[in-house]
């Protein structure tokens, strides 16, 4: 289904030929991790001291293939093969490590995020009683998935919180402290996993109610 409404689109080429670049998220299946894909290539110099996995895009097959990898629910549906640097592994919904994939663009420069997600912040409740395996499984990956975007939300401010700290605090100890001591606590460097971080100003946009009964039923 995905794969018919994304064939013979004219956005297909736009996107592949923008000079906006477009991040796409999947999992791995053979390599157990979340990887990433664009249409214009990493630099040597980034690609060498970013932890992300960036693969070139250099089609706009590949680009296809990508887009219903990254929108692959597990288990309703097969795997999509996509080939890169000369190996053919099985991809996923990226959702399935990532929902708020915000490391990626923060590597690359990003300052500000929009981030839209199509659900309240509160899960759904429901007066349901589950016995069949097929419905609890559909709870639970909802449950999951939820929880999943949460949590990358979560780490995103909570860095904001931290980066902000530090610079505080060694603000203050410039301020107030003998030179020797503050080079004595703050004459090394940062963490080099810190050194490439600052801060993320991330907007949320997001429906105040739910906007249907099941985010895994499509009709």
């Amino acid at each position: 289904l995905i794969d018919d409404q994304i064939e013979d689109l004219d956005i297909l080429r736009l996107l592949y030929e923008s000079a906006c670049r477009v991040f796409i998220c999947t999992v791995n299946l053979q390599k157990g991790r979340t990887e990433y894909w664009s249409q214009h290539p990493d630099p040597p110099e980034r690609a060498s001291r970013n932890a992300s996995v960036v693969h070139h895009i250099c089609s706009e097959e590949t680009l296809a293939a990508c887009l219903v990898g990254s929108s692959n629910q597990p288990i309703f549906m097969p795997p999509v093969e996509i080939e890169a640097d000369g190996d053919t592994d099985q991809h996923l919904d990226g959702g399935l490590r990532e929902i708020a994939p915000l490391k990626v663009v923060a590597d690359h420069g990003a300052e500000r995020v929009f981030s839209i997600v199509l659900c309240p912040h509160e899960v759904k409740p429901t007066e349901e009683s589950y016995s069949w395996l097929a419905p609890i499984g559909l709870r639970a990956i909802d449950l999951m998935t939820q929880e999943i975007l949460q949590n990358d939300l979560k780490r995103a401010e909570e860095l904001n919180e931290l980066l902000a700290y530090l610079d505080t605090l060694e603000q203050r100890a410039r301020q107030h402290l003998p030179a020797a001591q503050y080079r004595q606590i703050f004459g090394r460097q940062r963490p080099l996993s810190l050194q490439r971080k600052k801060a993320l100003d991330v907007t949320v946009i997001r429906p105040q109610e739910h906007l249907t009964d099941d985010s895994l039923r499509f009709e």
